[in-house]
């Protein structure tokens, strides 16, 4: 089980082979400078996995479930593995928007498992729907997975989040469900890392549109 808080970046489909060097230089510096006593991640596009050494570790943002074979532009967690990464997330909300299943996203975390990957499971409910039964029905695929991150989804990219006393009783629900690790995403920048990440049952944040500019994403480092 883990246990250090994570801070993971999420760069979606952003960032160029420029970019990518130049964030991961500055990015090292600062934790050889500062040295968090968080575990940072970096999830960036799959073809910017090689431009960026450094102090963190490095995630994928997606696997297929299959270790090779005729899937067209697809990556498998093998794959992830060998271009150095330790991380992989798993169910994000745009994923599932695309039709994938919570069955698919578990054998997508088995793969990963086999791997020797480690994975970021994503969960979390719509506006208007019941937090409970959904969040319920989606960690029963939780299986192979190593942290949980609760993204509501109404919250993601929309610069709105639950209060701080929602955050802390869903990440408690969610712990006590699973017992495992469970990580805030959804609109996580500089001004409310403070405040999340200080919450009791906060085990982490996943980080996105925040995370994309060097000097946001070492502030929400610095927050915890």
């Amino acid at each position: 089980m883990l246990d250090k808080f994570i801070i993971a970046a999420n760069w979606k489909m952003n960032g160029t082979p420029a970019e990518a060097r130049s964030f991961a230089a500055e990015l090292d510096e600062f934790i050889r400078e500062v040295q968090p006593q968080s575990e940072i991640v970096v999830c960036p596009p799959y073809i910017l996995l090689n431009e960026m050494h450094g102090s963190f570790k490095k995630g994928g943002q997606n696997c297929h479930h299959e270790t090779s074979g005729a899937f067209t532009g697809e990556i498998s967690a093998k794959m992830l593995k060998n271009a150095a990464c330790e991380y992989v997330i798993l169910g994000h909300s745009e994923r599932r928007e695309m039709g994938e299943s919570s069955e698919l996203i578990a054998k997508k975390a088995q793969a990963a498992k086999a791997a020797g990957v480690k994975v970021i499971f994503c969960i979390g409910e719509k506006e208007g729907e019941d937090f409970e039964s959904v969040i319920s029905e989606q960690l029963n695929f939780a299986v192979d997975v190593d942290v949980i991150a609760y993204e509501p989804v109404w919250a993601i990219g929309t610069g709105k989040t639950p209060s701080l006393e929602e955050i802390n009783s869903r990440h408690k629900f969610i712990k006590d469900k699973c017992g495992l690790q469970v990580m805030y995403g959804g609109s996580a920048n500089p001004d409310n890392a403070k405040d999340i990440s200080a919450l009791q049952n906060v085990g982490g944040l996943l980080v996105g549109g925040a995370s994309l500019s060097i000097s946001s994403f070492t502030s929400i480092i610095e927050a915890k």
